[in-house]
């Protein structure tokens, strides 16, 4: 099952208090991972929050993966990203060499 909306759907599953979060629907129980992603973090010229909410039946934690670019205001301060990622895109960026 994969779910995507507004990033404040993750305040009612915040309120799990780190216990595992299930959803019952009919005669199957999935286990729900979730996180709120930022759309410029990936690449995409926009800065947009969104929250991902994946379900599976085999019990398992999804993980997500990883930022594919970063801030460019923040290259010294971030330890978990590694220094080779690209800065965000623009809007100019994108549009820069259209014809």
């Amino acid at each position: 099952m994969l779910f995507e909306g507004i990033s404040n759907l993750s305040s009612g599953l915040k309120k799990s208090n780190g216990k595992p979060v299930t959803f019952k629907r009919r005669k199957y129980t999935y286990k729900i991972s979730f996180k709120v992603l930022n759309a410029v973090d990936y690449g995409a010229p926009q800065f947009r929050e969104r929250i991902i909410i994946v379900g599976n039946r085999l019990n398992k934690r999804f993980e997500f993966p990883g930022h594919t670019h970063r801030d460019p205001r923040c290259l010294n301060d971030d330890l978990f990203l590694p220094d080779n990622l690209p800065n965000w895109e623009t809007a100019g960026d994108a549009i820069l060499n259209l014809p």
